[in-house]
């Protein structure tokens, strides 16, 4: 979510989407937006829809390591 972030706020992006949709199999994730501080906007039996937005993103510490992002390799 981090890089996510990051790249949103690159391209100027003022707020990022989401989109979870209720499974039998990812209901595991059913509260990951809103995990991160997203807003619900939607909210039906068949989709959920989110936003936050970019400057309001809390960077999360995490250990995953970007060594080497090959959409920015030139």
């Amino acid at each position: 979510m981090n890089e996510i972030f990051r790249l949103a706020a690159a391209a100027g992006c003022t707020k990022v989407r989401g989109i979870y949709l209720p499974t039998a199999k990812n209901g595991i994730v059913a509260e990951f937006y809103e995990e991160f501080g997203f807003a619900r906007t939607e909210d039906s039996a068949t989709r959920k829809e989110f936003e936050l937005e970019v400057r309001k993103y809390q960077v999360r510490s995490t250990k995953i390591d970007v060594a080497r992002r090959a959409y920015e390799a030139g």
